[in-house]
């Protein structure tokens, strides 16, 4: 391989007794409403999503419809019923009263304006609704992201680690991670803000066509593949037993596609079930999905 290294902006004794004391009961961790209700909203979308405001934005967003290009006015009602259609472990109380509170705010943070979604609305859309790429070109270039951040500034390593895992980068190590896309525009306001300078490179790699095979069990094992892949195989098998409502089914499958750093088809193992998955999802699944739910997809592929 050769390297280009780029340094700098870049882009991690109890006391003896002889009487017998009772063992002291630890109690439980407090927990709080906001953290049971987004233990709740994830069990409805599978994990999914997470907050009451991304739900509701999906919720909106599937039941949106347009007529001459402008968006037609719907009620909250509507777009709760088409929610429970798509989401149908939406029955806690707390999630649809949370439910129902965030459709408001959205309009108070810029996501819609009545019944109209914004552009921010779109924006944050096309990060939370995982889309199926069936273009992956590979230039043969791959990136690893080195870091050696002090303890003293633990909390800047771990803010540095936890971005890695949000921006789906797999770890080869415990700290060097490979991405196919030069992690600097992604890195450099963090790397900046907390002074990492020092402690943070990356080198980009050209990945020779003879390299390849070896490469193949490395990025599998550091982008976890084989649990994705038995996730997919699960999900493939609920389908033919047909015993699961299409619409668990749907979001299941989307809550799968969200973990898959769909990595370039040159790159996957031979035995990947992804791309088997996502057949079964369009010829077994959508076909038997609600009308408002092909809407969302046929919408979906408009705006992504």
């Amino acid at each position: 391989m050769n390297f280009v290294i780029k340094s700098g902006r870049v882009y991690s004794i109890l006391p003896k007794s002889n009487s017998i004391k009772p063992p002291e009961l630890k109690s439980s961790p407090k927990v709080s409403g906001r953290e049971t209700l987004s233990r709740l909203i994830k069990e409805a979308s599978f994990g999914w999503l997470g907050t009451a405001q991304d739900l509701a934005l999906v919720a909106l967003y599937a039941s949106a419809k347009l007529h001459r290009g402008a968006f037609v006015p719907i009620s909250t009602d509507k777009v709760m019923k088409d929610a429970a259609k798509l989401f149908t472990n939406l029955q806690d109380r707390r999630v649809q009263k949370s439910l129902r509170k965030s459709l408001y705010s959205l309009a108070d943070d810029g996501f819609r304006r009545g019944s109209e979604i914004t552009n921010r609305g779109f924006a944050r859309l096309k990060h939370i609704i995982p889309k199926y790429i069936d273009q992956r070109p590979w230039n043969g270039w791959l990136y690893l992201t080195i870091y050696d951040i002090p303890e003293n500034i633990k909390r800047s390593r771990d803010k540095f680690r936890n971005l890695m895992k949000q921006l789906s980068f797999g770890m080869l190590q415990e700290s060097v991670w490979a991405s196919f896309t030069d992690p600097e525009p992604f890195l450099a306001d963090l790397i900046e803000w907390d002074q990492l300078e020092d402690f943070v490179i990356t080198v980009k790699s050209r990945v020779s066509p003879r390299l390849r095979k070896g490469l193949i069990p490395l990025l599998a094992k550091a982008f976890k593949l084989d649990n994705l892949n038995l996730r997919y195989e699960a999900f493939i098998n609920r389908v033919k037993e047909a015993k699961s409502a299409p619409p668990d089914l749907a979001i299941k499958y989307l809550a799968i596609l969200k973990d898959d750093p769909q990595l370039p088809f040159r790159l996957l193992p031979r035995n990947w079930l992804g791309d088997k998955a996502y057949q079964v999802y369009v010829k077994k699944i959508l076909p038997k999905m609600p009308h408002e739910y092909g809407q969302f997809i046929s919408k979906l592929d408009k705006i992504v």
